[in-house]
């Protein structure tokens, strides 16, 4: 039965890291974006975010969103400086014209970085992009 489920691939879906300061925090934090490339609303969007370490974990997070615009985002998760040497996943789902789609994003330790920020024109922004 399981089998019969078809999760179509998800095109044009996004994770921006972008290096930004924060007011509250008085310093330099990574956010994590969710950024709809594609063409198409993105509807009732549900992320599960995690973090790992070999000895540690975070807590499971889940956002949800309502809707996301074509060529707009949405941040998900403010990534402090001790957290860049987790193993970071996002597990995000949502709706296009009703059918289901998924997509997967795991960070490795140590891909989010300074020295590979690029200007991310469509987004106008600066940043690290993530298409899997």
């Amino acid at each position: 039965m399981r089998k019969d489920i078809e999760i179509p691939k998800a095109e044009g879906v996004r994770l921006l890291a972008v290096q930004e300061f924060h007011e509250e925090l008085g310093e330099m934090v990574w956010n994590i974006y969710l950024y709809n490339a594609g063409s198409r609303v993105m509807d009732t969007v549900m992320v599960v975010l995690r973090g790992s370490s070999e000895d540690r974990e975070t807590s499971v997070m889940r956002k949800s969103l309502s809707r996301l615009e074509p060529g707009s985002y949405a941040r998900l998760e403010i990534l402090r400086e001790e957290l860049l040497a987790f193993k970071n996943e996002y597990l995000i789902t949502y709706f296009d014209q009703e059918k289901m789609f998924e997509k997967n994003f795991t960070l490795a330790p140590g891909t989010i970085k300074e020295d590979r920020i690029k200007p991310i024109e469509e987004a106008g922004l600066s940043g690290i992009v993530f298409d899997s």
